[in-house]
């Protein structure tokens, strides 16, 4: 059986979730003036309160991976625009620089295999990130 990962989307929800639930929980459990009310344990508000406090944690932790996926996800940009300057500038002028080649052959198992721009390394073809250099793979490269 495969094991999902939690998202911090998910994350978000189970927390928003979470608090939904307490509050319910809350008004739920609190006595009645009626003549059939009964006295409610002290328990059950705690169990109420403690949803709501760990939905609100939980959906806060939640915001703040997605907030910091997004920041990564920005220097992962900023890093790879800097590498293609920085290989533009080394490629000699009017030369264009090349993006990826395919290195299908008996040594790799047949597979196709494109190579990195920045370190000439060759890789899978479906790769994200250079094993080599540690470089993204570009949005225009296939």
């Amino acid at each position: 059986m495969e094991k999902k990962e939690i998202t911090p989307k998910n994350k978000v929800m189970t927390g928003i979730s979470m608090t939904v639930f307490g509050i319910i929980w809350q008004s739920v459990s609190q006595p009645r003036d009626t003549f059939f009310a009964m006295h409610t344990p002290w328990f059950v508000p705690v169990i109420g309160i403690v949803l709501i406090i760990g939905g609100v944690i939980t959906a806060g932790i939640g915001i703040k991976e997605m907030q910091e996926e997004k920041a990564a996800a920005a220097r992962e940009r900023i890093r790879m625009a800097e590498r293609e300057k920085r290989a533009e500038k080394e490629a000699a002028p009017g030369t264009p620089v090349r993006k990826s080649e395919t290195a299908a052959g008996p040594g790799n198992g047949g597979k196709k295999m494109v190579f990195c721009p920045y370190c000439k390394t060759a890789q899978d073809a479906d790769y994200r990130i250079c094993s080599s250099c540690g470089a993204g793979r570009t949005q225009g490269e296939k």
